[in-house]
């Protein structure tokens, strides 16, 4: 449980660290657009307000697509269910928060403090001229695409088949399986379960698992202690197995 309980904290601290490039997003793509309208000689307020009004579609949107990814995972079940459901919560509630923020403080702020600079610096005067070629063709690859709008038809429906036949072929699976020379056997017996039987059990797995040719080493433990708590009903037996080129049979379970 200890393990399982870290898992989902590392779990949830990478859902924070994503969401952290996430959240930012939004309000960049609308300070961007709010201060190209300074620039073109709208005041901050028309500006803030136009260009807010210009680019909410693209915002939503988007946090609709990236809540479509995310919040179906917190409907899981099983162990995958348990280590990614706050991972999808912190995501999808991030991405949200993100959105009403960057489409109501934002434009306010931009508002108030903005303003345009009438004198740019050197940096700026280099990188201009690479940002506007760069917006100049993206604007002409789009102008043309747009006459041949049937164009959009094909790819989509290429990529569909390319996904289904990759995600048929491909195999899928929570972790990957591996041979790391050692397993543990836990055993849990009824509650009421004395000593002498959970041990006398054990000592019959631990023969049982003895006649493995592949083992290195055993370490059987019979109501084990670990951590304050005594469970009389349980035990466990880990196994060391000689190395993968040392023995003919992998670890790994056959499908």
């Amino acid at each position: 449980m200890y393990i399982s309980g870290f898992s989902i904290n590392i779990l949830t601290l990478l859902g924070i660290v994503l969401a952290t490039g996430l959240v930012v997003d939004d309000a960049i793509v609308v300070l961007e657009n709010i201060y190209k309208k300074i620039e073109e000689g709208l005041s901050p307020r028309e500006a803030a307000l136009k260009g807010s009004k210009e680019i909410f579609f693209a915002v939503i949107s988007t946090t609709v697509t990236l809540v479509a990814v995310f919040m179906p995972i917190i409907f899981l079940e099983g162990l995958t269910g348990r280590l990614f459901r706050e991972f999808g919560v912190v995501v999808s509630a991030a991405v949200i928060i993100s959105t009403i923020v960057s489409l109501t403080l934002t434009p306010m702020m931009c508002a108030r403090i903005l303003s345009k600079k009438e004198k740019q610096s050197r940096f700026y005067a280099i990188t201009e001229k690479f940002f506007n070629g760069m917006e100049s063709g993206y604007r002409n690859s789009l102008t043309r695409f747009m006459k041949a709008k049937w164009l959009a038809l094909v790819g989509i429906a290429g990529c569909v088949i390319t996904i289904y036949f990759l995600g048929r072929g491909i195999p899928s699976e929570l972790a990957p399986m591996e041979d790391k020379s050692r397993f543990l056997i836990s055993a849990t017996a009824p509650e009421g379960t004395s000593y002498e039987t959970m041990d006398q059990f054990n000592q019959e797995l631990l023969g049982i698992v003895d006649t493995l040719p592949e083992k290195n080493s055993i370490i059987a433990v019979t109501s084990p202690g670990f951590g304050g708590s005594v469970s009389v009903n349980a035990s466990f037996v880990r196994v060391a197995l000689v190395e993968p080129e040392e023995r003919v049979r992998s670890q790994k379970r056959d499908r």
